[in-house]
């Protein structure tokens, strides 16, 4: 899924700027249609978009990643082809709450040229992310475990909980275990 973040623009440029606007995007974005039998990441296309402000990301994006959490568990938004102003705008906002966001540029084709997290992860997360981006395939904290000297599964569970929580990784169910994977692939911590 692919929506173009310039549409929701009330400017002759296209800025997203404000809470209101931030609000009036959110409600957009939660009347939409998604899919409901599979897990499906929703790309925010910024390539025609010039800024948005903090303010509208956290009353937008960040509102909507927290409502899909709950509500469209199986939903995953990612900022797509931000230029540097708005990727420092959400980075700016998200490094002052100790949070993250997940990040990607598409070329042409659609393929990813880059992807990462923007805002920050704690030493343990990073550690737990990297472990799955390497691994490129699904894992479960009891895996991590076997394959870390002194640490438990409760506390791999709790990390790759807190980077499901995020949007960083997916979660699903296989049996009694809960499986994870990052949302996009090569998915690292920075630009």
């Amino acid at each position: 899924m692919n929506i173009d973040m310039s549409e929701f623009s009330d400017f002759e440029q296209p800025i997203l700027a404000g809470s209101m606007a931030g609000r009036k995007i959110f409600s957009a974005l939660v009347t939409l249609e998604y899919p409901k039998e599979h897990s499906e990441v929703c790309f925010f296309d910024f390539s025609q978009t010039d800024l948005m402000t903090q303010s509208c990301f956290r009353d937008s994006l960040l509102a909507f990643r927290d409502y899909c959490r709950v509500s469209l568990q199986n939903v995953y938004p990612v900022i797509q082809n931000a230029n540097d102003l708005t990727l420092e705008e959400v980075n700016d906002y998200l490094v002052s709450q100790r949070d993250a966001f997940p990040a990607c540029d598409l070329d042409g084709e659609g393929r990813v040229t880059w992807s990462g997290v923007l805002g920050v992860l704690d030493e343990k997360q990073i550690i737990a992310l990297d472990r799955i981006a390497n691994k490129k395939g699904e894992l479960t904290a009891s895996q991590l475990r076997r394959e870390a000297d002194g640490v438990g599964t409760t506390a791999w569970n709790n990390r790759l909980s807190a980077l499901a929580a995020k949007g960083i990784l997916m979660e699903s169910q296989k049996g009694r275990a809960k499986v994870y994977k990052t949302v996009l692939e090569g998915l690292s911590v920075g630009r």
